[in-house]
């Protein structure tokens, strides 16, 4: 969480009088005690999902729409923070992460989806593989009597998936993935080229992964696809906050697919 946002709740909630400490971007005892005094979070909430929440709710106390308050940047609340920084006369400047920085720092900062970006990032197809272990049993997609409780993906992305499939397990519970069908797996690691094309699929780096692929079709769009209705929007918040990029959301197709790009 960037020193510039905590910062700006600091100063907020100065303003309305339950902060006391330094506006200084370090989000300590006394800033984290005034965010709960602000407004009820959860106790199981870390750091950085009580700044993004507290920026949630100020942006809706002024009147901006930053969807649900669950402690995860996404499009909703990148929208209401901007419009919050217009009323109130800021700006924050953009940070340019290197594509060769550590990605346990970058999160937010994938490589560009041509060949050229994506082979420096991630390295040639198939190449700089590892395994990851789900946070919550899933089911394959095309035999669901199989179980899998681990897959292999890219190492530079195993931290944010880990992170996307646990903070689902937090905000959903076992009972509600099952229902929507978020333990669904469809796959990562597939070096083939893409469907009707010459270029290489981005699941060839191990870096995306589908799911629940039998409800969420490559071409189905908003009006068929399960993944598009409300009750999946914390999920894909979730997914945002890691930098993931759903083509669903972008292009209005292929709703099952997740991939870390920029």
């Amino acid at each position: 969480m960037s020193g510039f946002k905590i910062k700006l709740v600091q100063e907020l909630l100065k303003d309305n009088g339950v902060y006391r400490g330094k506006i200084d971007g370090d989000f300590g005892k006394l800033s984290r005690e005034a965010v709960r005094k602000y407004y009820d979070f959860p106790l199981d909430w870390n750091d950085s999902r009580l700044v993004v929440g507290c920026i949630q709710v100020i942006c809706i106390k002024n009147g901006f729409s930053a969807g649900i308050i669950d402690g995860f940047w996404g499009q909703f609340t990148e929208k209401a923070y901007n419009q919050l920084l217009t009323l109130l006369g800021k700006k924050e400047k953009s940070i340019i992460v290197s594509p060769n920085a550590d990605t346990k720092k970058s999160y937010n900062k994938w490589p560009r989806p041509d060949y050229d970006s994506m082979v420096r990032f991630y390295g040639k197809v198939g190449t700089n593989q590892t395994t990851m272990t789900l946070p919550y049993e899933m089911e394959l997609a095309w035999d669901s009597s199989v179980k899998i409780k681990r897959f292999t993906c890219h190492m530079k992305v195993k931290d944010a998936f880990g992170i996307i499939f646990e903070e689902t397990l937090k905000h959903y519970g076992k009972d509600a993935i099952k229902e929507l069908q978020l333990d669904s797996f469809g796959g990562c690691l597939n070096v083939r080229k893409m469907r009707g094309g010459s270029s290489w699929s981005k699941h060839s780096w191990g870096c995306a992964y589908d799911l629940d692929p039998d409800r969420n079709r490559l071409k189905w769009g908003r009006d068929s696809a399960y993944f598009a209705k409300p009750e999946y929007k914390p999920y894909w918040d979730i997914v945002e906050s890691q930098g993931g990029k759903s083509l669903g959301i972008l292009k209005n197709y292929d709703w099952m697919h997740v991939e870390m790009t920029d």
